[in-house]
């Protein structure tokens, strides 16, 4: 495990993170259309927001959890794949509970327990396993992606660490153009032997891309398994690590980082206040921008294809979004430079990183001035040119951080105190022991694998939406539209409230596009809970964008 790492091709490097392009096409379809399913099948907005906190509580969880349990991990198969495998087949379970939940429950109401279709069990059922689908997904992607992640650490050597970042966040925004511009086509028409529904397509074709990536990047990556010595002992031959000793370790490491990871992940949550709203409510926002340009602010019932256009506008501005991301984790690598004195052209990675703060809370404030559907996607995609860097840049940092610190340790006496300042741990106000890269926790340390670090970078990343969940909770709250919640029933589909506007209804056994006809109007919305969410998500990027001023080179 500690001889040199052997440079990546171009081949391999794409080989590495083809998985996470997998995994990305599966989070699309999670984020485009999660929210509308959720809302169709009966959930109003200020529930919602708090079933999403499914993906913070399993990234703060799962993460860390994994990654410190990969980083003992002693399987001949490697330190990472075999958590890969295993979450690989949940998420593949849980899609198939998220695609099916309306089928499941009417085949346990109405076969098993003599409900009739009419029953709100059968949708409260539905809507169950959808939840409990949706969690699953959740934290088997977290696990995933938490090895995914730490395997690019693993495989890269040092003066790749960029490279295969970059590579990274490539994968990433192609699988979020692959999965909203299959959500934007009709697929029932295309694949109808697949699925009876758009979702149910989307799904298979999400099951099938996904396994197929994450096995290229399994069969073709060869990971050297922890070893002690040349005998091929083991590290840790002894009794594996307890949970509460991974937790403890986990603690000690969230409150000892080195000083310049704390700053990145400083960076991170405050620019992670400012992406969740982005994420999770984008399409909603597009919807009600369409919806206020109508006179009165209402949509005619004379109207009915507005359902259909919005879903469409929503999806089309999705994709362009993924798109221009993809294209910009393409071009930007080449105008970066961490060397500026010997490339005056180009910027270094931290100013970059500064910068992409403050376009982002630019374009977020500007949605205070959108009044149609086509300001609506011009904001939505150019919010994709800060995404493209926050997949790739503090990635890098922490890669870079991770790789010198393990060169530093493999050098021992050899490394000059300024070739090592950079790694000291902080000040020690909790009496915690010391960190160390050595796997083998003797002597009262406990390592500081990429597992862990990646763990504990994902907190940074998961904390703040939980903050921003329960304020998007709050906003609506408080913003909900004064006309009262209107809901409309019978046997073949199910309505949501007036404020909710979901972009998709459920009719009979079938998930389609919605239409007037499934949706009781307000007679005014001049709503702009959505709005207003994204702009204080906008005051968070400011903070982040003065905090990365202050990272220190590593």
């Amino acid at each position: 495990l500690d001889q040199p790492l052997e440079p990546l091709s171009a081949w391999g490097l794409f080989k590495l993170n083809i998985a996470l392009a997998g995994l990305q096409f599966t989070w699309s379809v999670e984020l485009g259309y999660g929210s509308p399913y959720l809302l169709a099948l009966g959930i109003s907005k200020p529930l919602l927001s708090l079933v999403w906190l499914a993906g913070p509580l399993s990234g703060f969880i799962i993460q860390p959890l994994i990654g410190a349990l990969s980083d003992r991990n002693t399987s001949p198969m490697g330190r990472r794949r075999p958590y890969v495998i295993t979450g690989s087949v949940l998420v593949v379970l849980s899609i198939i509970i998220i695609a099916y939940a309306q089928e499941i429950s009417r085949l346990i109401g109405i076969s098993v327990l003599g409900w009739d279709m009419t029953d709100s069990g059968i949708t409260n059922t539905a809507i169950l396993l959808a939840v409990v689908g949706f969690y699953v997904l959740d934290f088997s992607i977290n696990a995933v992606q938490a090895c995914l992640r730490a395997l690019v650490l693993d495989i890269a050597p040092l003066a790749q660490q960029d490279a295969a970042n970059a590579y990274s966040g490539r994968m990433l925004m192609f699988g979020s153009s692959l999965g909203y511009f299959m959500g934007f086509i009709n697929l029932v028409e295309l694949f109808p032997f697949l699925g009876k529904s758009q979702m149910q397509v989307l799904c298979i074709i999400g099951i099938m891309v996904f396994s197929g990536a994450v096995s290229v990047t399994c069969l073709t990556t060869h990971e050297k398994p922890l070893f002690a010595d040349d005998k091929g002992r083991p590290r840790g031959h002894h009794a594996p690590p307890s949970l509460r000793q991974i937790t403890t370790n986990i603690i000690r490491a969230f409150w000892r980082l080195p000083l310049p990871l704390q700053q990145v992940c400083n960076v991170q949550f405050f620019a992670w206040m400012g992406w969740f709203p982005v994420l999770f409510y984008s399409t909603t926002w597009v919807v009600e921008v369409i919806t206020r340009s109508y006179p009165g602010g209402s949509v005619p019932a004379d109207d009915p294809e507005f359902f259909d256009r919005a879903t469409r506008a929503g999806s089309f501005a999705l994709f362009l979004w993924s798109v221009a991301s993809f294209l910009a984790s393409i071009v930007l690598p080449w105008f970066v430079s961490d060397n500026p004195s010997a490339a005056p052209a180009r910027v270094s990675m931290r100013r970059l990183y500064t910068f992409s703060h403050i376009f982002f809370a630019v374009v977020i404030f500007s949605t205070y001035f959108v009044q149609d559907v086509t300001g609506a996607t011009v904001v939505v995609v150019l919010t994709s040119i800060p995404w493209a860097i926050t997949l790739w840049v503090p990635f890098a940092l922490v890669g870079e951080f991770v790789a010198k610190l393990n060169s530093v340790q493999s050098d021992g006496a050899t490394s000059s105190p300024a070739s090592a300042h950079w790694c000291e741990p902080r000040p020690n106000p909790l009496g915690v022991p010391e960190l160390t890269t050595n796997s083998d926790t003797n002597n009262g340390a406990f390592p500081l694998d990429a597992g862990i670090v990646l763990g504990i970078h994902n907190m940074y990343v998961v904390l703040p939406q939980f903050v921003m969940s329960l304020v998007s909770s709050v906003v609506f709250s408080l913003l909900r539209d004064a006309a009262p919640s209107t809901h409309s029933e019978s046997a073949d589909h199910t309505t949501s409230s007036a404020y909710t506007t979901p972009l998709y209804a459920t009719t009979g056994n079938y998930f389609a596009p919605a239409t007037t006809s499934d949706f009781a109007q307000p007679e005014t919305s001049h709503n702009d809970a959505v709005g207003w969410l994204l702009r204080i998500g906008g005051c968070c990027a400011l903070v982040a964008a003065f905090l990365s001023l202050y990272i220190k080179d590593m």
